[in-house]
């Protein structure tokens, strides 16, 4: 699934799309890469649940004027 947004002025009006597994898999491979140094293991790097945190929902973002939409 690709997310879409509205037009962005700053790109000619282009329609920006994105595709949250490609972003997911981008911030992996340099996080992996990151625990092949001396400074940071592997053991370090924390993965989000599969499912997501249920305790993250849009209530928590009301106060600063986000919504669904």
């Amino acid at each position: 699934m690709t997310p879409s947004n509205s037009p962005d002025p700053r790109f000619n009006g282009k329609l920006l799309t994105y595709d949250p597994e490609a972003i997911k898999v981008a911030l992996s491979s340099y996080y992996q890469s990151l625990s092949k140094l001396p400074y940071i293991e592997a053991s370090d790097i924390s993965y989000p649940p599969k499912d997501g945190w249920p305790n993250i929902t849009s209530l928590n973002f009301e106060s600063l004027g986000k919504s669904e939409s």
